[in-house]
């Protein structure tokens, strides 16, 4: 009779809440607007900016001359040489070559170089000679006056493809030798810059966009739009796509994305006068949002702590184990609540316990990744309840559930996460409204933040890259196009 009332007592459990429950519910959506900048741009014809660059540079031969000191002479002779006087010519190797790189135009001009180098030992004289090519690489960078009034500034000194050029076993730095050689010719071609941008319709092609700007864009997915509130605007600098080179001006403005029905345009604002300097950041970003079920997540904490799990307890020299009966998932705030419903036993008592136990943890994307995982997995607050303290410690406190959590949750979101941009920014080769076309495409995304809700996984993408809208000219006899006014849309990062 008495061992039945034991396995009867035995198999009794205490019921105990380990922990306060966390809050129930999604965190609050945050705003999606954000700042960037976007460019208004004028197409240049680079066939006549080319020619007037090309005007003012010399086309006889350059001399240059300078010297190497400490070389390490290659001389059979006894003795040590202290410096080598160098004397050569270069002479130009084909036309110039414009580029576009953020705010600076760059101008790549050949040179073939003939150089001799001659040095003096205490007993006999070395000699060396070397012939090339280098390319030299001088910029220029334009800014604007609050009346649209255009200024080329050079940007000093001139790179070189290559740093030095090897004479007597020293590096003679070309680059620095040539530079004073050229800048009364650069000097020339920065002024010729000047005047090919002064000649533009800046500011009509300003006012034109500005206006513009306050009526949405159509992206590429259907019902997918962009909105966005112009704030001021500036040198943009310089862009070249498609073989074709753009001068832009900035405008920094709050942009957002609206899905559904063609949003309504925005109270056009007055065009200001130009800034000094464009303002920060110089990035067009652009944030969508991709939902997951949280059933996905249901099943992936499930698979990683599935029921029946059993783990050892240690919290104070405790013994026992732990073991899961049931798994709930739900969202609390911005994080991933976990209610576990457990077992617990403990070598020291006679009486087993169960109830809940809750951990919290923050849902997160590595970046580069595209497998979202759980961190900073902690239990909730603990109840003050004695039956959960062994030793002035929390019973569960050394159960590795945050360890098995952080390690086993993986919720594999590719291939429809990037299925989902593709599809949603895919044909941005279209028409707009006002005679503007959209061409381009946003090559770069990154996943910012998770928020979870009681029905899905809420996942902030921030997309970037080039879109250009853009005004058509006529075309002329010849087939070339007159330069026509264009809207750029680029994030640098």
């Amino acid at each position: 009779m008495l061992a039945g009332l034991a396995a009867s007592i035995g198999g009794c459990r205490q019921d105990v809440q380990f922990t306060k429950p966390p809050v129930v519910g999604g965190a609050h959506e945050e705003g999606r607007t954000r700042a960037s900048t976007l460019f208004l741009g004028l197409r240049l014809d680079q066939d006549a900016l080319a020619t007037a660059i090309v005007d003012a540079l010399p086309d006889d031969t350059i001399r240059v001359s300078g010297v190497v000191r400490g070389s390490d002479c290659r001389s059979s002779a006894r003795g040590s040489c202290r410096s080598a006087g160098v004397r050569g010519v270069l002479r130009r190797a084909g036309a110039p070559v414009l580029k576009a790189a953020d705010d600076r135009l760059l101008v790549d001009i050949p040179f073939d170089y003939d150089l001799k180098a001659g040095t003096f030992g205490r007993r006999q004289r070395a000699t060396d000679d070397t012939s090339g090519r280098i390319v030299v690489t001088a910029g220029f960078k334009v800014s604007l006056g609050p009346d649209f009034e255009v200024e080329v500034e050079r940007v000093e000194p001139i790179a070189t493809s290559a740093e030095t050029v090897t004479l007597l076993g020293a590096g003679f730095a070309l680059g620095r030798a040539l530079d004073p050689q050229l800048s009364r010719s650069l000097k020339e071609a920065g002024e010729a810059l000047q005047r090919h941008l002064s000649a533009l319709p800046l500011r009509d092609v300003a006012a034109r966009g500005w206006r513009r700007l306050h009526a949405p864009v159509a992206l590429g997915a259907s019902g997918l739009w962009m909105r966005a509130e112009p704030l001021s605007i500036a040198s943009g600098g310089f862009r070249a796509e498609r073989g074709q080179l753009f001068y832009r001006l900035a405008v920094a403005a709050r942009i957002a994305p609206v899905v559904g029905e063609r949003p309504v345009p925005l109270f056009v604002t007055p065009l200001p006068e130009a800034s000094l300097k464009p303002a920060e950041p110089l990035v067009t970003q652009l944030e969508l949002s991709y939902r997951v079920p949280m059933s996905r997540m249901v099943e992936a904490v499930r698979a990683a702590l599935p029921a029946g799990t059993t783990l050892p307890l240690g919290a104070g020299g405790t013994k026992g184990q732990l073991k899961a009966r049931r798994v709930a998932v739900y969202p609390s705030q911005n994080r991933i609540a976990i209610e576990l419903r457990a077992d617990v036993d403990t070598a020291e008592g006679w009486l087993g316990m169960k109830g809940l136990v809750h951990l919290l943890g923050r849902p997160h994307v590595e970046p580069g990744k595209r497998t979202l995982r759980l961190t900073n997995v902690q239990f909730a607050p603990t109840r003050a309840s004695p039956a959960v303290f062994r030793n002035g410690r929390f019973i569960l406190a050394d159960v590795p559930l945050a360890a098995r959590l952080g390690e086993g949750v993986k919720l594999q979101l590719d291939p429809q996460l990037s299925q989902f941009v593709a599809r949603t920014l895919d044909g941005l080769d279209h028409d707009q409204d006002g005679g503007l076309r959209v061409t381009g495409a946003f090559g770069d995304w990154r996943v910012e933040s998770v928020l979870p809700s009681r029905k899905e996984l809420r996942i902030a993408l921030v997309l970037s890259g080039a879109l250009m809208l853009r005004e058509t000219g006529p075309i002329t006899q010849s087939g070339r196009v007159v330069p026509s006014s264009a809207l750029d849309i680029r994030r640098t990062r």
